[in-house]
């Protein structure tokens, strides 16, 4: 099972002091980005990707995660 726009709604709800924020502005801005391709540059959009998906950190199962998602960030970025 994937992970859905319930789950995202979810992590993002009610957290401002979340380090979650950035992924979740980040999916928001590229859902815009795929309703109009030319409103936003994909250069920044990849940039914000590797910020938040390029980190490591003490948790090693966080880090494989973050590692599989920014392996998938050709797939993830198409808008």
């Amino acid at each position: 099972m994937g992970f859905v726009a319930e789950d995202q709604a979810i992590l993002c709800a009610g957290s401002a002091s979340s380090s979650l924020i950035p992924a979740c502005r980040l999916h928001r801005d590229l859902k815009i980005c795929k309703q109009n391709p030319y409103a936003t540059k994909h250069s920044i959009l990849a940039e914000r990707f590797d910020n938040i998906f390029g980190q490591r950190g003490q948790y090693e199962k966080l880090g494989q995660l973050l590692a599989s998602l920014h392996t998938r960030k050709g797939d993830l970025l198409r808008c």
